[in-house]
């Protein structure tokens, strides 16, 4: 038996509870029950029992190996699954052997029981996987080199022609490849498969009418990150989601949240708990159905919330062929993120620091706006990369979840950085940022103090808010710039625009002032560059681990799923400064990075 507390560096056990055994008998039942008691439900159970046939014709020693090498895998599997012993997701990895494949001459007992324990798991599998998205799965080694057991059959007068027999010519396995195969079940075995292990092979084996058999060579395994210090929280029974039912942008007045069965996992999905969710100003427009055309009614009620961070709980056979493990951290950035737990096909999974955290949500919605927007519609660039010039680029609602990661980056490629925002908090907070020039448009004029200190106009203006704001920047536009409209924040809750339109908006002159400056307006709508999602995250992980980003995160607290309606509300007050996070769950581990992603 073996505890999370001193695994190896790259052991697949990794915070993992995890229980080998070697019998079920009454010593074993109470073992197991004793073992979940102190460390929480199993993530991990391998039958390991085996023994040999003793002396030929003897009853009591053929009844032995029955016992130990075929019984006790049996029971072990009913104990713990019909005792909620085993987490949901767990991997339960039964000790066959390539005697159960090939004839064993000097062990036909032991030959039988372990074929009977590859087809109690074959016929097992799918019932587990059914009820608890338990992965079994049968592992068969030949002789194995550095085991009491492999050593003391080299012993034998017989040996050569015993290791023969059992393994076709192919000599004994090395302790190392039996190892690494248990890993491979633990991590991504598929329910049922049966895996060989031969000297420098793992073959997965198939029985008539299941196609061929697949071989792999075995290698040094490094999937697992070393930085998974605790056990994952048991699943609930339910999970909780913010539902919308009327299209409004009063968030409050058109959500409510429902309780309902844990989904179960199958195919390339993966369940993913929620540890904090984003709050956008679009949060409104999707409540609206703003996003959904003509088709928004008749979509109710679906779920709200848009970005989130969390740890996969749960992992289906394709999505675990991929390489997606239970416990590895992700970001998503899917409708529904305001729930406990979501369902998310394994494709569409992000990366994620370690642990989750606020400031990782933070680079999502607001990061990749920021980033996208500015490289791939403005077309800015680092200063000196491909001729690029030095640039007056302005941020409006600077000070915002977005806006602070605009501010920065223009500022880190060597630009020149103007902010607006309505507060002297927020200024303090732009200036810290390294913002240029700060406005606050509750003492300045936006539109005076651009044409007074900025009078070949601004290159580059990233703009949020609409309305008076939008005008002020395309008057101030210069010569060959652009407008890169991210939203109008100060429209959303306008006459209008409250069930399925977006809110009329005019601006007299516009078509002239663009034209006088050979100008550009350009919208900016992140899912159409999803595509590049996963790319620019990284260097903002990069940038934010470096401690070249920083991520303001607003200091007010929400916690919980039902503080979701004040959280959108406070964000549309205009009081937040930094991004808005939602905590959804009470109890973050220190899960580790997973690179794959």
């Amino acid at each position: 038996m073996s505890s999370p507390t001193s695994p190896s560096p790259s052991s697949s056990f990794v915070a993992r509870t995890a229980f080998v055994t070697g019998g079920a008998s009454g010593i074993g039942r109470a073992a197991l029950a004793q073992h979940v008691d102190r460390f929480g439900p199993i993530d991990v159970l391998i039958s390991n029992a085996g023994i040999g046939d003793g002396e030929r014709n003897a009853t009591e020693d053929t009844q032995r190996a029955v016992q130990v090498n075929l019984l006790a895998v049996i029971h072990a599997a009913q104990i713990a699954s019909s005792n909620n012993l085993l987490r949901r997701g767990a991997a339960v990895v039964n000790l066959a052997s390539t005697g159960g494949i090939w004839p064993m001459q000097h062990q036909p007992v032991y030959a039988a029981t372990k074929a009977a324990v590859i087809m109690f798991t074959r016929s097992m599998a799918p019932v587990l996987y059914a009820e608890n998205q338990v992965r079994m799965t049968a592992l068969c080694p030949t002789y194995t080199k550095n085991t009491g057991f492999g050593d003391a059959l080299l012993k034998h007068p017989n040996a050569n022609q015993f290791i023969f027999e059992a393994t076709r010519g192919a000599g004994m396995a090395s302790l190392e490849s039996v190892v690494d195969a248990v890993e491979v079940l633990v991590d991504v075995g598929v329910p049922g498969q049966t895996l060989v292990v031969v000297p420098g092979k793992h073959v997965t084996w198939r029985w008539a009418g299941e196609g061929d058999n697949t071989t792999t060579t075995p290698t040094k395994r490094k999937s697992t990150p070393p930085s998974l210090l605790a056990p994952l929280p048991q699943l609930p029974a339910q999970r909780n989601v913010v539902m919308v039912h009327t299209l409004s942008t009063n968030f409050q007045a058109a959500t409510t949240i429902i309780q309902e069965p844990m989904p179960q996992i199958s195919g390339n999905k993966v369940l993913v708990t929620r540890c904090f969710a984003g709050v956008n100003a679009s949060d409104v427009n999707y409540t609206a159905g703003r996003y959904f055309g003509k088709r928004a009614e008749s979509m109710l009620p679906f779920p709200a919330g848009l970005e989130s961070v969390g740890y996969v709980s749960a992992v289906g056979p394709e999505a675990a062929k991929r390489g997606v493990r239970v416990g590895q951290p992700v970001s998503t950035l899917e409708y529904g993120a305001f729930s406990t737990h979501g369902v998310v096909s394994s494709d569409r999974l992000l990366p994620c620091s370690s642990p989750p955290s606020p400031e990782a949500v933070a680079l999502l919605t607001s990061g990749l706006t920021a980033s996208l927007a500015l490289q791939r519609t403005a077309r800015l660039r680092p200063v000196g990369e491909k001729g690029e010039r030095r640039k007056r680029v302005l941020v409006t609602a600077a000070a915002g979840g977005t806006g602070q990661f605009a501010v920065q980056l223009a500022k880190i490629w060597g630009h020149e950085v103007i902010a607006t925002c309505g507060s002297e908090a927020k200024a303090e907070l732009l200036r810290h940022l390294g913002a240029h020039r700060v406005i606050n448009y509750k003492k300045e004029q936006v539109g005076a103090v651009l044409k007074s200190e900025y009078k070949k106009g601004v290159d580059v203006i990233f703009e949020s808010v609409g309305g008076k704001m939008f005008d002020a920047c395309t008057k101030n536009v210069a010569v060959g710039g652009i407008v890169v409209v991210i939203g109008m924040m100060s429209q959303y809750n306008g006459a209008g625009g409250d069930a399925g339109g977006w809110p009329a908006s005019s601006h007299p002159g516009l078509n002239e002032r663009l034209l006088w400056r050979g100008a550009s307006a350009s919208g900016f709508f992140l899912l159409h560059h999803a595509s590049h999602y996963k790319s620019h995250l990284l260097e903002l992980h990069r940038l934010h681990t470096s401690g070249v980003l920083k991520v303001a995160v607003d200091p007010r607290e929400f916690v919980g799923i039902e503080s979701a309606s004040d959280a959108v509300e406070h964000l549309q007050s205009g009081q937040s400064a930094g991004k808005v996070v939602i905590r959804l769950a009470s109890n973050v581990p220190n899960v580790g990075v997973d690179a794959k992603l």
